[in-house]
């Protein structure tokens, strides 16, 4: 299961503090709740593997495409990265930034939002 990576992978990007809004003390619950895929709350979790600099085959970066909001904001998807940071600056969050765009607009998307971004976030 890619559920542990996944969940270091996002434990990495919150306490490297540039990114998301959570505190470092965020529990894995929370995080489990908002990067694992969930069938029920329409919540699909993308992964690249073998791109995190170690050619071990580790996973390398993780997208999370939530379901829209509905009324107002029903057109619009929200998405979250996260990128291990070896395999930073290779393209490879932009790669999964196209797939979650494209699996957005099979949704039905015509807008996409990104989620949890702090003011110093540079990407």
């Amino acid at each position: 299961s890619d559920f542990k990576a996944i969940l270091s992978l996002a434990r990495i990007a919150v306490e490297e503090g540039d990114a998301f809004t959570w505190e470092d003390s965020v529990s894995n619950e929370e995080l489990a709740e908002y990067w694992l895929p969930c069938t029920k709350l329409q919540r699909q979790t993308f992964v690249a593997e073998g791109d995190d600099g170690s050619g071990s085959g580790r996973l390398a970066g993780v997208c999370c495409l939530h379901a829209t909001l509905g009324g107002r904001a029903g057109h619009c998807a929200s998405l979250a990265f996260a990128v291990a940071p070896a395999a930073r600056s290779r393209g490879l969050g932009k790669r999964l930034c196209a797939h979650a765009i494209e699996e957005a607009g099979r949704r039905g998307c015509s807008g996409i939002r990104l989620d949890r971004v702090v003011a110093s976030n540079s990407a």
